[in-house]
């Protein structure tokens, strides 16, 4: 959290109106990192909205991570020929 925080507060000084967005990290199989709670996302948010005005944030699952253009059609491929 205080890392997250302290880029926000970093970026803040370059200028208060960078966008920035907090993305949980998906799970790589065979590594320890665990998948950050929605809980441990919104305080990540929370800490990075003290200094920056335009934070959002995602937390996909693996399954979601490789299947965006479910979620938002920008992703979607086409066959053109």
């Amino acid at each position: 959290m205080d890392q997250v925080e302290a880029i926000a507060a970093w970026l803040a000084k370059l200028d208060a109106g960078i966008p920035f967005h907090v993305a949980g990290y998906i799970p790589v199989p065979g590594q320890p990192f665990a998948r950050p709670t929605e809980i441990h996302v919104a305080r990540a948010v929370e800490a990075s909205r003290k200094h920056l005005a335009n934070v959002t944030s995602s937390r996909l699952s693996a399954a979601e991570a490789l299947d965006l253009a479910s979620r938002d059609d920008r992703f979607a491929t086409r066959r053109i020929a």
